[in-house]
């Protein structure tokens, strides 16, 4: 039994963590004071007896425009069960003074009133998405802040426009424990958030509810809204703002306009670690099921050093419990993988200067392919007017993850643009390799490879889709070369009009040679393998010869063609 504590100065210190690993009962209040966190291990128990309650502070914007994504770490106090649904009026209080929280005010006008004592919210903003189609905004079902949401869903709000970038609030309430879970269904979104006073482990979260075949409730990946502190708008067409996404390859940035850093606008990354009270969406798999959170994915980890920064861009301040007051870390999940993904972040940036962050993922124990992965490849939240993407299937992603690092994996690229003009790709960052790599972009238009280390890519381009194009690769042309000349072939000079590939109908075409003059062809991969061959051309009596590839994966190959005159071959990248 937790007696009554007294002020908070007396028995908390700011930024400490509370852990519970058996029973709490509470009979008297606790007061999490600043990044203070209460965390049970997996089988802890709120006796529901407990009629004290739980303090937590957390801030959000404080624009007037501009939308955080919440969700409510406690339940109402004084019910007969733990973790039931309550209404935001009845858990989240106004803490500008955060020793002395307050009853908020609401008003039904487009602009919250910060002049008022205590705030004045706006009721128009609150509203839920709770599994409904994905992408449907119709779907927003309205709440205000006397509508009810079931633990472990969120709900948006708009700011106070309080002076200064943020609002302080206090949630109060009966802390929320255990295992808590809320239905999605195949092909719909949710908007959930993080149900407990504590931080959670991102990780662990996607594992529990991700099958790699996709017989788990979500597709893997989490998605954070953000607007960007220069929105000035109610308007929805008018928005500035965009969704930030984070998955077992990591996590990757809101687009924004190039040049400029967060003195305006964003410049956050999501990180492994999910706050107090954040909201995220979620997307189901193939089948839909139960979203579940559970104490494992519990962990205590600060935002920032005395000061909490809502959805906090890294999450580096790992200051985590320790019987001793050293900092150490501790959660109730899982042990951490034996390797780190390898990240390679490139970034485009449209005719319209607006800027789009990728992440590439190498799992070096290849858990991901080059296919769709659950968990490892993000989809597209929203997309620009000029824009750029990775390439799965003709499906558009934000982040890719792969197998295991090879210099000659090729990952296509998809540029989109509705405005013509200039646009540019660039490396921003290499993650845990232990030596730096090359990483080159490559346009098979003009056959050019530009090493991205040193100089960003730069060209003109027409209005319309790029597909087929543009390729991400680790190895240069004479590096290719130098691999092909290990190969045993025996080579002529390639006659470009002779032999190509067909991008769009997945045929080899051989054109100006005789059938009955081709002993066979082979298609063979970098490392000399032969995946496909063909014989008996006798019968074709053609000179126009075309030859279905399928189920081949992407990279860059060899087309062998021999002959009764010799090796005609030719090098092509095959993309799907």
């Amino acid at each position: 039994t937790i007696a009554d504590p007294g002020t908070a100065q007396d028995q908390n210190n700011d930024g400490q963590a509370l852990r519970v690993t058996h029973y709490l009962k509470m009979d008297g209040d606790i007061d999490l004071l600043g990044e203070s966190q209460l965390v049970q291990d997996e089988g802890s128990i709120l006796d529901v007896t407990s009629a004290g309650q739980l303090e937590r502070d957390q801030q959000g914007t404080s624009n007037l425009y501009n939308y955080n994504y919440w969700s409510s770490p406690v339940s109402p106090v004084n019910t007969v069960a733990n973790n039931t649904d309550y209404t935001v009026d009845g858990v989240l209080h106004d803490g500008t003074n955060s020793a002395n929280p307050v009853k908020l005010q609401w008003t039904s006008s487009h602009n919250a009133n910060p002049y008022t004592s205590p705030k004045t919210l706006s009721r128009r903003w609150i509203y839920s998405y709770e599994d409904f189609p994905e992408n449907s905004y119709s779907d927003w079902n309205y709440l205000a802040e006397t509508g009810s949401l079931s633990v472990g869903l969120g709900y948006t709000m708009k700011g106070s426009g309080f002076a200064g970038s943020e609002q302080n609030y206090v949630f109060i309430g009966k802390p929320n424990n255990g295992t808590i879970t809320n239905s999605i269904s195949s092909g719909y979104q949710a908007l959930v958030g993080n149900p407990y006073p504590s931080a959670i482990d991102a990780d662990e979260f996607i594992k529990d509810n991700v099958n790699g075949t996709g017989n788990g409730s979500i597709d893997g990946t989490i998605y954070f809204w953000e607007h960007y502190v220069s929105n000035n708008t109610h308007v929805l067409e008018d928005y500035e703002g965009s969704y930030s996404a984070y998955n077992l390859t990591g996590g990757v940035s809101v687009v924004i306009p190039d040049g400029i850093s967060g003195d305006g606008l964003s410049t956050k990354t999501p990180g492994r670690y999910i706050p107090v009270g954040q909201g995220f969406f979620v997307t189901a798999s193939a089948t839909g099921g139960n979203i579940e959170f559970n104490n494992g994915q519990r962990i205590f980890m600060r935002e920032a050093v005395n000061t909490s920064v809502f959805m906090e861009a890294n999450n580096q301040n790992e200051i985590t419990f320790n019987p001793t007051g050293q900092n150490e870390s501790f959660n109730t999940g899982s042990a951490e993988p034996e390797y780190e993904v390898q990240r390679v972040r490139i970034s485009f940036t449209g005719p319209d200067n607006m800027k789009r962050p990728l992440l590439l993922g190498f799992t070096p124990d290849n858990a991901a392919t080059g296919g769709f992965d659950y968990g490892y490849d993000a989809l597209n939240s929203d997309e620009f007017k000029n824009d750029m993407f990775f390439m799965i299937n003709d499906e558009k992603y934000v982040i890719q993850g792969v197998g295991a690092f090879t210099s000659s994996s090729l990952i296509p690229l998809g540029i989109f643009l509705d405005d013509e003009g200039s646009v540019r790709i660039g490396l921003d960052d290499l993650e845990n390799f232990e030596e730096d790599i090359d990483v080159y972009l490559y346009d098979s238009v003009s056959d050019t490879y530009t090493l991205l280390n040193t100089t960003d890519f730069e060209s003109d381009l027409e209005i319309g889709d790029h597909t087929n194009r543009f390729y991400l690769t680790f190895q240069a042309q004479e590096e290719i070369q130098e691999e092909e000349e290990t190969l045993d072939i025996e080579e002529s000079e390639i006659d470009v009009q002779s032999i190509k590939f067909l991008q769009n109908s997945n045929e080899i075409l051989i054109q100006g040679i005789q059938s009955n003059d081709i002993n066979n062809v082979k298609l063979i991969n970098l490392l000399g393998q032969v995946v496909r061959s063909w014989n008996n051309f006798e019968a074709m009596r053609s000179d126009n010869i075309r030859l279905t590839v399928n189920n081949v994966s992407t990279g860059q190959y060899i087309i062998s063609v021999n002959t009764i005159d010799g090796a005609y071959t030719k090098k092509t990248i095959i993309s799907h």
